[in-house]
């Protein structure tokens, strides 16, 4: 996803008809296009199934072919929450971030708490107002093996 200034987030990326799209099945030979919209940009565009963290939502799906999709690559952004490391992953149109935190220290996991965030396996993860957390980082790389032909 991408933040309200038009960066991109957390997650993997490629270009697909000169336009830049979040992807799902990155590693796949059939890869998934993600974009958000008020209104389907196709008529092959499918309406994505909402799901628990994101909730209903106007995000388009469209699969097409690995051979179709150049420039892959992932963004990691992290923030700090109190001095300890998050990932963010999302923005919403009120500026909370969606964070990801795995196996954090006691002193963020009751700030988590606090918030309403219950963890999943170990990883904390949900939306923040958007004063609890400082970017601090934010890094692209290009996967390896890169998609061919």
């Amino acid at each position: 996803m991408w933040d309200l200034t038009g960066l991109e987030l957390t997650g993997v990326y490629g270009t697909w008809s000169g336009r830049s799209y979040e992807l799902v099945n990155a590693e796949a030979e059939i890869m998934t296009l993600v974009m958000s919209a008020e209104e389907a940009p196709g008529p092959d565009w499918a309406h994505r199934t909402p799901d628990d963290f994101y909730g209903e939502s106007l995000r388009w799906e469209l699969n097409v072919p690995r051979t179709e999709v150049t420039d892959v690559h992932t963004t990691v952004v992290q923030g700090t929450m109190e001095g300890h490391f998050v990932d963010v992953l999302a923005q919403r149109h009120d500026r909370a971030w969606a964070i990801s935190a795995e196996n954090p220290p006691e002193t963020l996991t009751e700030l988590l708490r606090r918030l309403g965030m219950v963890p999943a396996g170990g990883t904390w993860s949900g939306w923040v107002p958007e004063t609890a957390v400082s970017i601090t980082g934010r890094a692209s790389y290009a996967p390896w093996p890169q998609p061919c032909c």
